[in-house]
């Protein structure tokens, strides 16, 4: 009786790693890629978090000082070559929000190693055309946002900014053609507060929070900052 319960239990109720695909009897992630849930360390840019190869001479890498993107600091919190780079991969084309649901707690956990959650911050969500997110169903950076929301006790304003084009994915795509890509994408709804956080699962060039920042900018915001749950490097 035992051995047919613990069938029922593994073919109904078992999961798999969100990383490396184990089987596991619980949600989320195996203990060897529970391990490797650290978030990102080192010397790195302290305006676009990206990492310094070499000795360090200033805190902004050499691109930020020639051209200064429009947001104050991109929060960079884990590898996209790691465990939660494939939790996202799985919430995004797995259709799996619980997923991005646990990917955003440990963001929350992440995020007050970097910011002074204490002051005053609103939280916004870089958002998807309605047609994208019809098709996913949901909205990961929406799930990240309103989790953080919870666990920061942050306020979240999920309809500040808007889609106004379907852009195509930019998966692929390089630095210039993501950003030309991305050109007049978002709209304002209303007037931005000074203080933002803005929240994105993936950051790979910069491209897409640079064009939503200029627009909060436009509408009133003083700093922005980017809290991107994965980051490429």
């Amino acid at each position: 009786m035992d051995a047919f319960f613990g069938l029922f239990f593994s073919a109904f109720f078992s999961s798999k790693c969100l990383s490396c695909d184990e089987n596991l009897r619980y949600f989320g992630f195996c203990t060897p890629c529970w391990r490797n849930l650290e978030p990102r360390r080192g010397s790195r840019c302290r305006v676009c978090d990206a990492q310094f190869a070499g000795p360090v001479t200033d805190s902004r890498c050499g691109q930020c000082l020639d051209k200064p993107p429009p947001f104050e600091q991109v929060h960079g919190l884990f590898d996209y070559a790691g465990p939660v780079g494939d939790a996202i991969r799985k919430g995004k084309y797995g259709d799996c929000p619980r997923a991005i649901s646990m990917v955003a707690k440990l963001c929350a956990l992440a995020i007050q190693e970097r910011i002074d959650v204490s002051k005053s911050m609103t939280i916004v969500p870089i958002p998807s055309h309605w047609r994208r997110a019809a098709r996913q169903r949901f909205e990961p950076t929406l799930v990240i946002a309103h989790e953080l929301s919870l666990e920061l006790n942050m306020p979240l304003n999920k309809h500040l900014l808007s889609r106004k084009t379907h852009t195509k994915p930019q998966a692929g795509m390089k630095a210039i053609e993501r950003s030309q890509n991305l050109k007049g994408a978002f709209k304002a709804t209303g007037r931005s507060p000074k203080r933002v956080l803005l929240v994105d699962d993936v950051y790979t060039t910069g491209a897409t929070v640079k064009s939503a920042t200029r627009v909060l900018k436009r509408s009133g915001a003083e700093d922005v900052q980017i809290l991107a749950a994965a980051y490429v490097t």
